[in-house]
């Protein structure tokens, strides 16, 4: 075997080796987070049917994703469902992006945040979903201090 040949099945095993460490990442991210969305979705919809019923205005969950590297999930809240002036009935965010590494920032606006950052660690638990509630819980406190 040539020189060449020989440049040429190594770059065919280095490109293989690349796509094969993707594939396992993207499985990797999957399992990470998967479970967290899925308690995410399924909150955040039972919390949206809660405010609707309740007179507030609450907007569709968004997703942006880029695996393997992080997915965002993230919705609006407003107080008054039958008020939309932004000054007397302001629209609050809540965002929450899971990493690939079991981690997860929440994030309640930009501007003005209602709260601090919050760091969330190990997010494939089980109990994810009840520490998700608390800080939704806390989120709908700081709009109501606010109001």
């Amino acid at each position: 075997m040539g020189i060449l040949d020989e440049a040429i099945r190594e770059i065919r095993l280095e490109k293989q080796a690349a796509e094969d460490e993707l594939r396992q990442a993207l499985e990797d991210f999957d399992i990470i987070t998967s479970r967290a969305v899925a308690a995410v979705k399924s909150t955040v919809a039972d919390l949206r049917l809660e405010l609707q019923a309740a007179g507030w205005w609450a907007g569709d969950l968004s997703e942006e994703a880029n695996p393997p590297y992080y997915v965002s999930l993230a919705f609006q809240v407003r107080r008054y469902a039958a008020d939309p002036d932004p000054v007397t009935n302001p629209t609050y965010s809540y965002a929450i992006k899971f990493d690939g590494l079991g981690g997860a920032e929440r994030t309640t606006g930009d501007n003005d945040p209602l709260t601090e950052m919050l760091v969330f660690r190990g997010v494939a638990r089980q109990d994810f979903g009840m520490d998700l509630e608390k800080d939704l819980k806390l989120f709908l406190k700081a709009i109501l201090h606010r109001h």
